[in-house]
């Protein structure tokens, strides 16, 4: 593997990716403990920031794991 990509390369990447889905965790986080938020939007509306939410946890936490997998 370290033949065929740079890894401290490959690293930095994957670290700037992780800030990215750390932030949008936190908007979604922020929007959806907004009780107006909640109340006032279509109930879609807000089931879709909760699958967002989910899926940018999702992929926050395989970035983690491949960070992790790379510096070992």
């Amino acid at each position: 593997m370290s033949g065929l990509i740079n890894i401290d390369d490959e690293i930095s990447r994957l670290k700037k990716e992780l800030e990215k889905m750390n932030a949008e965790v936190e908007r979604t986080k922020k929007k959806l403990s907004n009780p107006r938020f909640v109340d006032k939007a279509p109930e879609q509306v807000v089931n879709k920031e909760r699958e967002k939410q989910a899926d940018y946890i999702e992929k926050r936490d395989k970035l983690d794991a491949r960070i992790a997998e790379l510096q070992a």
